[in-house]
């Protein structure tokens, strides 16, 4: 019972986030999952993937992305996509 009330109280926080948070999230946590370089993740992982892995669009995942790009929080290089290290923090456990 207690497993199912944590587990309950998971999926809440993840399906209230808003689209922007919940990239934020996933983008962080693929520099953990996929790591390239310093603080970054491998740019193979297409924008579909990241849609498929958070329930996001593509789309809605592409226009995030973009956005980040230009207030500096992900910057794509040649050994991968780097995250700024203050970017997210998980409370996923």
């Amino acid at each position: 019972m207690k497993r199912m009330s944590t587990l309950r109280g998971q999926f809440h926080r993840v399906s209230v986030l808003p689209a922007e948070d919940l990239a934020l999230r996933v983008l962080q946590q693929l520099t953990r999952l996929a790591p390239a370089g310093q603080g970054g993740y491998d740019k193979r992982i297409t924008q579909s993937v990241i849609a498929s892995y958070s329930g996001l669009s593509r789309e809605v995942v592409n226009k995030t992305m973009r956005d980040f790009e230009l207030r500096g929080l992900v910057c794509r290089e040649d050994d991968g996509v780097h995250v700024a290290n203050d970017f997210a923090t998980t409370d996923f456990v």
